[in-house]
């Protein structure tokens, strides 16, 4: 059994930890994001620093006070007043420490709700990684190298692959609209269609316009998810392709970058959406990016975006590398760039390297 953790040492702890200030500057940012729309933070924006501040702590207590049940509210105010006020019952005289005890009382059942959505989301990412490939593909003539980085507890996108026959795999990234746990649930969704329907002697084209058409029907309203869906041989050069909306891969010919072309739609846009099978041709040291709009769309604290430009400029250097080492420098180049800023989408990157 765990001990009880000491209440002295841990606010020692606390305390000695260095980063109060800005920890409490990101809480306070996150505040914000959340709760206040664009308007709200457009319309805030023109204001001085003072009435900013007064006009953002009002409308966030507001949304506090809302947000509550109303038995919550209820005890929130029945706190507050005794905390702030002292009332004599005939021979009973309360303090503000009775009020305080109601404060406690409200803050625990907000943290068990808390932390009960928190324990449902854990069990939500150990099923989603155990859905995911628990490691690279080993396919002979090819270094494969496959990441994906959840912005929240579970994710959005798909990362899998899948030996179709003795010497045939299928690879496929996507990207469900939305984040968190309705787009963890439709990729799993998408991941399960495209594995029931591989190998039922269809070609990829055929394959990819199924999966739109079932997702189509059985997702949401206005979701939809890009998808690059390709198919790879051992010892081959040739790697067919399907892109439904999905952004260009990137392909590194020695000191040169190629940016593919653009696909067809996304799934789930259009339920009779036509696709089209494509193929490219890698030389030996050849390098295809496949990458999310978690990359190339990351922000820093400023609201500048990492880019496609930035990305390209940093895969002309990396041309030598293996698909590892390439993965890892666009991952460390992004989390650079973030920095300290908040992660608004997943990122995943899948490194094919013809050997």
């Amino acid at each position: 059994m765990d001990e009880d953790p000491r209440f002295t040492k841990t606010i020692i702890n606390d305390f000695k930890s260095g980063d109060l200030t800005s920890s409490l500057k990101k809480d306070w940012e996150e505040l914000k994001d959340y709760y206040l729309d664009e308007e709200k933070k457009h319309k805030y924006s023109s204001y001085n620093p003072i009435r900013k501040g007064l006009h953002v702590t009002w409308w966030l207590l507001k949304k506090l006070f809302f947000s509550l049940s109303p038995i919550r509210r209820i005890l929130l105010l029945v706190g507050l007043f005794f905390s702030l006020s002292r009332v004599e019952v005939g021979q009973v005289s309360s303090t503000p420490v009775f009020g305080v005890l109601i404060l406690l009382f409200l803050i625990l059942l907000e943290l068990k709700d808390k932390l009960l959505a928190k324990d449902e989301l854990e069990a939500g990412r150990k099923v989603q990684r155990a859905l995911m490939p628990q490691e690279n593909p080993k396919i002979a003539g090819w270094d494969i190298w496959m990441y994906t980085q959840p912005a929240n507890d579970v994710g959005g996108d798909l990362v899998d692959y899948i030996k179709t026959n003795d010497k045939k795999y299928d690879i496929s990234l996507a990207d469900v609209s939305g984040k968190g746990l309705s787009a963890a649930l439709l990729m799993a969704k998408i991941q399960s269609t495209l594995r029931s329907l591989i190998g039922k002697d269809v070609s990829l084209k055929e394959l990819i316009e199924k999966t739109n058409k079932i997702f189509f029907r059985d997702s949401l309203s206005n979701s939809f998810a890009s998808l690059f869906y390709l198919q790879i041989s051992e010892n081959s050069e040739v790697v067919n392709y399907v892109n439904a909306g999905h952004l260009p891969p990137i392909i590194i010919r020695g000191n040169e970058i190629e940016i593919m072309q653009k696909g067809g739609a996304a799934i789930g846009l259009m339920k009779d959406a036509p696709y089209t099978q494509n193929s490219i041709k890698l030389s030996t040291g050849n390098v295809l990016c496949i990458f999310s709009d978690g990359v190339t769309e990351a922000c820093d604290k400023f609201g500048d975006f990492y880019g496609e430009k930035r990305l390209e400029n940093l895969l002309k250097r990396l041309n030598a590398g293996n698909a590892e080492s390439i993965g890892n420098a666009i991952v460390s180049s992004t989390n650079n760039f973030v920095g300290d800023a908040k992660i608004h989408d997943d990122l995943s990157l899948i490194i094919l390297r013809k050997m």
